[in-house]
C-alpha cells in the first residue's frame, strides 16, 4: 500500500509516516517510480507506535524495543523498565503540577482580596512570597 492508503488507515499523516519510515520505525519499499510501499500489516506497527508514544516512550525508546524483537528477544523486561520509569516521572510532574495549582490558586485568592495593591514593578502579583502561603 502506498503512504496515502496508509495514512488514511491508520489516521497518522503522511509526515509522520515518512519520518518513522527515514527513522527505520516503519519499513518501506521503493516501487519503480519511487514512491514508498508498505506491507498490509504495517498499520499495526503505527497502531504500536502511536500507543507507545501515548505511554510516554521517545522514538529512541521504541527503536531500542523493535531492535530487541530484530534480535528475537522478548522485550517485555525492558519494556516493564522504561514504563516504570516513565510513571515515576509522571507522578513527578503531577507533584509538581499541584504545586503551582496551589501557588496560583493562593495568588488568585489574594488578587481578588486585594484588587489594587501597591506595585513599583512589575506586578506585585508575580513577586516571589508576595501571595500568603
Amino acid at each position: 500500500m502506498r503512504i496515502g492508503e496508509l495514512a488514511r488507515a491508520t489516521g497518522a499523516s503522511v509526515r509522520t509516516l515518512r519520518y518513522w519510515a527515514d527513522a527505520g520505525l516503519l519499513d518501506a519499499a521503493r516501487t519503480e517510480s519511487g514512491y514508498r510501499a508498505f506491507d498490509e500489516d504495517t498499520a499495526e506497527r503505527v497502531a504500536f507506535l502511536r500507543q507507545a508514544q501515548a505511554l510516554g516512550l521517545t522514538l529512541a525508546e521504541i527503536r531500542g524495543v523493535l531492535e530487541l524483537r530484530r534480535e528475537g528477544v522478548r522485550p517485555c523486561a525492558h519494556v516493564r523498565q522504561r514504563l516504570e520509569a516513565h510513571l515515576g516521572a509522571v507522578r513527578e510532574r503531577i507533584e509538581a503540577l499541584r504545586a503551582l495549582e496551589d501557588n496560583l490558586a493562593a495568588r488568585v485568592e489574594w488578587a481578588r482580596a486585594e484588587p489594587a495593591p501597591e506595585c513599583n514593578e512589575g506586578c506585585v502579583y508575580l513577586t516571589e512570597g508576595a501571595a500568603p502561603a
